[in-house]
């Protein structure tokens, strides 16, 4: 009778800690899903894009290593000024371009002279370590069915075991 009481107790606890943690990972995804992916950039005239690496206070990293990718090929190279300034010249076309250092990168719609929308940036800002993510519950735990699941069993598993013990038969 104690052995069956525990193990519902056990099963009410992980029900609630399931729902409690389906919680918090969908709150996380939403709260990712609000930062865009992509950021708009207007180039300047002659084709080039500025831009600057930070530190997450803010503060420009010098000499940096930055690369400048389109539709997956290398497009230049170059390294940050004192402050954490660079530019890229002769970018001869808008599109999505990936801008990568060794302390951060990101995506960004670069826009032709004259064509870029009133909200696009003069420049991009590549944060370090600004992609990561931590403390993020596993993707799987935010799934419904998952979710279902875990609270199924946590109700399924007590019923199952007070039954049985209900209905097996006494010995004479």
């Amino acid at each position: 009778m104690k052995r069956g009481k525990a193990i519902s107790g056990l099963m009410v606890m992980l029900a609630v800690l399931a729902a409690l943690l389906a919680q918090g990972a969908w709150a996380a995804d939403s709260a990712v899903q609000t930062t865009p992916l992509v950021s708009d950039v207007a180039l300047r005239d002659g084709g080039v894009l500025l831009g600057q690496v930070v530190s997450p206070q803010g503060v420009g990293l010098s000499e940096a290593r930055v690369v400048v990718y389109h539709q997956g090929e290398e497009r230049g190279e170059t390294k940050t000024d004192d402050a954490g300034y660079f530019a890229f010249q002769g970018l001869d076309r808008g599109g999505v371009y990936q801008l990568a250092s060794a302390e951060g990168s990101g995506a960004f719609r670069v826009w032709s002279p004259g064509t870029a929308p009133p909200t696009a940036q003069p420049g991009a800002l590549l944060v370090s370590g600004g992609q990561t993510v931590r403390g993020r519950l596993p993707t799987f735990v935010s799934n419904p069915w998952f979710v279902g699941g875990a609270i199924a069993t946590a109700v399924a598993v007590p019923v199952a075991l007070h039954n049985s013990k209900s209905s097996t038969p006494s010995s004479p």
